[in-house]
């Protein structure tokens, strides 16, 4: 199968870009998937840039551009490609992210002085807060976090092409995350089959008694895609699996969670990635994990001290309900 890669980015600003990129990926005999040359599919229920998002999610791999223009912004308060970005996330999208190197300039100098009025109106740059934040979005992603700067189209095909030997090899060897995942699984479930071995009993007349067994139980619940944001969290907090199908088993809420297992923690406002202290406390270094999704953002330092935005903690807790109902 040719693989099919999507390219994310804005068109007008960055077409010298696009066009060299794309020459760069049917050189090495892939697909280039780019809405300009017909490979965006419009006759969709939805919205034109919805049809991207679905075409986004047909691809094998995504290529995400961040210029000096971010874009216009949509009624959800971020643009096209922005929310492309979130769309290659949701789904785990292998994605190679290329920045212009004046924005990560121009942002070196934003950390520093993030309230000046300059960046409400930086004249190099049409939405400065909106990029520098897509900036961060991509840095603090759990997977595929990388950024590649440039400054030259001949410079970024050269790397673009790198990439892809690099992802190959990482194919071939195995390394790719879901095949590493799907061997995880597979051991939580040898797992939890051998504890619930372990906990039958016999009755009075001598009968073997399978109980249901609360880790078993737990350890489903973590397994199960949909609580793909709870499972991360509640293992990046509890170092393992195994533990945290014991300790979930007793929380009951989030927080009681993060006490259980030695952290604290700091429920803060929903838009806390704009805020000082989020930049202050990665660029030392303090944020070793952290996770954003559709229900919030958490951030976690090396002493298990918790950033737990309030959509978060709430989206959190009410899967921590529903394990409670099925311990029940």
């Amino acid at each position: 199968m040719i693989p099919n890669v999507f390219v994310s980015s804005t068109i007008a600003d960055l077409q010298y870009l696009r066009e060299t990129l794309r020459d760069a990926l049917t050189e090495v005999a892939y697909n280039p998937v780019m809405s300009e040359h017909g490979g965006v599919g419009y006759i969709h229920e939805g919205s034109a840039a919805d049809a991207c998002y679905v075409t986004m999610q047909q691809c094998h791999i995504a290529i995400l551009i961040i210029g000096k223009r971010y874009g216009s912004i949509g009624s959800e308060g971020l643009s096209v490609t922005h929310r492309e970005f979130h769309t290659a996330r949701r789904h785990e999208i292998p994605l190679i992210t290329f920045v212009d190197a004046d924005v990560m300039s121009f942002k070196k100098v934003f950390d520093a002085d993030p309230e000046s009025a300059t960046w409400n109106h930086f004249e190099y740059m049409d939405h400065a807060r909106e990029t520098f934040k897509l900036v961060d979005e991509v840095i603090t992603s759990q997977i595929y976090n990388g950024l590649i700067e440039f400054r030259t189209a001949t410079e970024a095909k050269s790397r673009l092409k790198q990439q892809l030997a690099h992802f190959m090899g990482d194919r071939l060897t195995g390394a790719i995350r879901p095949i590493k995942t799907d061997v995880h699984e597979i051991l939580a479930e040898v797992k939890a089959l051998r504890n619930q071995m372990s906990h039958e009993s016999s009755s009075s007349s001598g009968e073997i008694v399978k109980a249901v067994d609360p880790f078993y139980i737990a350890l489903r619940f973590l397994l199960e895609e949909r609580n793909r944001d709870y499972t991360r969290f509640v293992e990046a907090i509890c170092g393992d699996l195994d533990i945290a199908a014991h300790k979930i088993q007793s929380a009951e809420t989030i927080e009681d969670l993060i006490e259980k297992a030695g952290g604290t923690f700091e429920v803060v406002e929903d838009d806390f990635g704009s805020k000082p202290f989020w930049r202050e406390e990665r660029n030392r270094h303090r944020i070793r994990i952290g996770s954003e999704g559709i229900g919030g953002f958490w951030g976690m330092t090396s002493n298990k001290h918790v950033y737990l935005s309030e959509s978060m903690r709430v989206h959190l807790n009410d899967k921590q309900a529903s394990l409670a109902l099925k311990l029940k």
